[in-house]
């Protein structure tokens, strides 16, 4: 018997930390609060309006990660990965 194929290159704590990351993100972006009767990223400014299921997969498709560059990119690459 064949071993399975991985199938996501993160191991299992990066999966952990990806899947919290995107619902804490579709939390912040998705719903309408009931007490602001908005989201709380339109209610902060940081968006125009809510965003859809589907907007929130158009703006993560194609997403490229800032380059960690100069004293904050060797801060950063200095940490332990958890």
């Amino acid at each position: 018997m064949q071993a399975p194929a991985k199938s996501f290159p993160l191991s299992l704590a990066g999966q952990v930390r990806l899947s919290v990351a995107v619902v804490l993100l579709a939390l912040q972006l998705l719903p309408a609060d009931g007490t602001i009767k908005t989201t709380p990223a339109v209610a902060a400014g940081i968006i125009d309006k809510p965003l859809t299921i589907a907007d929130l997969i158009d703006r993560t498709a194609n997403y490229n990660p800032p380059q960690r560059t100069g004293d904050w990119g060797k801060f950063l690459d200095s940490l332990p990965d958890a």
